[in-house]
């Protein structure tokens, strides 16, 4: 009863197998580490996948917590009408779930999330409490659990976790490789949506439509567009009002997940006209960068080295070296670890799969041809198969 109501309801439900991976996974973590429970908090949209990695549920923007015990059910903590006893979800497996009227805006009802995640803890008398993503906690809920659970330990759980999520299964992958399909056909859809005339939102709403109806839940749509010779600023939805010109270039970022809920992203430019000789060189030194930094992205790598790697290239080839970050995991979250950084401490691992992106922006070209990448035993192995091109439309 309870896979057929899944099927019903989720246009692409993660497996039962699957779930029990995770669980099973993060529970013989959580006995080596003497944690009896962790607890973790979501907010919906582009970074709220660690509920969803427990529960196959993705949270609203109004956020929810989900408490994942060493032994027992889940308990799923969400905005909604309140109820005294705990319900069981008719979609979510081995899970009771307490509502309430909170919103964050609601700044009074602040309390109301973290009483529940109080009563539940008294009753199962943890000794030791692992936060995962306390970065992502409200400081409200994690101030109030402190001040009421007075005989436990809490930890930060959170490397713990990530470790076990950034490697994706078999079913993971597969429902990347979905999304990366979906996004290929999207961007060779998109050389006929870009002619003079049309706005920047007109091509990210028909983008976002498309994306929907091959089974993605969430978009994030990055547009840059202005003359040929000049950089463009690739920007979110809330600045695209532009209208396209004669002569023009558009630099765009399709960022989405897709079925299950697993993102991965693609970027190209598309040139309305004969596209200049500087950006198709700027175009192939980065997409040979992006190729070389592939090849490094092998189990055991360490991020800072990839980082220096990346920036020597860029720097020999007159480009500005990155300063934010130049490649990132991806899976139930936009930006998932290892984010590519000197500061990150997680090594390369097979199966993690990457968002290789190095980008050049100079005075005449915004250049990014990003893509995903799985991490095989010789490197990163391209997700992709849209043309690695330079659009002329």
């Amino acid at each position: 009863m309870l896979e057929e109501l899944r099927k019903q309801t989720f246009r692409q439900p993660i497996s039962k197998m699957e779930l029990e991976r995770r669980w099973k996974t993060v529970r013989t973590e959580m006995a080596k580490a003497k944690i009896d429970a962790l607890i973790t908090h979501s907010a919906g949209r582009f970074l709220g996948g660690m509920v969803r990695y427990f529960t196959d549920i993705q949270m609203s923007s109004y956020g929810g917590a989900v408490i994942f015990p060493l032994d027992g059910n889940m308990t799923l903590i969400t905005s909604g009408a309140p109820n005294v006893e705990p319900e069981i979800n008719p979609v979510i497996y081995n899970t009771q779930s307490f509502s309430r009227p909170f919103i964050p805006s609601m700044n009074y009802v602040k309390d109301q999330f973290p009483s529940i995640a109080v009563d539940v803890f008294n009753k199962s008398k943890p000794k030791t409490i692992g936060i995962v993503e306390k970065s992502l906690f409200p400081l409200s809920f994690y101030e109030y659990m402190k001040e009421k659970l007075t005989n436990v330990k809490f930890v930060d759980a959170t490397d713990m976790v990530e470790d076990i999520r950034s490697v994706k299964s078999e079913e993971e992958i597969n429902l990347m490789q979905k999304t990366a399909a979906m996004q290929d056909k999207v961007m060779l859809a998109v050389q006929s949506m870009v002619r003079p005339g049309v706005r920047e939102y007109e091509i990210m709403a028909e983008v976002k439509r498309m994306c929907l109806e091959l089974g993605s839940e969430e978009q994030l749509v990055l547009i840059g567009t202005g003359p040929i010779g000049t950089s463009v600023v690739r920007r979110g939805e809330f600045y695209h009002n532009r209208t396209i010109q004669e002569g023009d270039y558009m630099a765009i970022l399709i960022e989405t997940n897709g079925p299950g809920g697993l993102w991965t992203e693609i970027a190209r430019n598309f040139c309305i006209g004969e596209a200049p000789k500087e950006m198709l060189k700027a175009w192939s030194d980065v997409l040979n960068v992006q190729q070389e930094l592939a090849k490094q992205f092998k189990p055991g790598a360490k991020c800072k080295d990839l980082w220096d790697f990346q920036n020597k290239l860029m720097v020999e080839l007159g480009y500005p070296a990155e300063t934010r970050l130049s490649c990132h995991g991806q899976g139930y979250d936009i930006v998932e670890r290892p984010v590519i950084r000197p500061e990150e401490p997680m090594d390369i691992k097979e199966n993690m799969a990457i968002a290789i992106h190095p980008f050049a922006v100079t005075k005449k070209v915004w250049i990014d041809p990003c893509m995903n990448y799985l991490i095989t035993p010789k490197g990163g192995a391209l997700m992709h198969k849209c043309p690695k091109d330079v659009f002329v439309v």
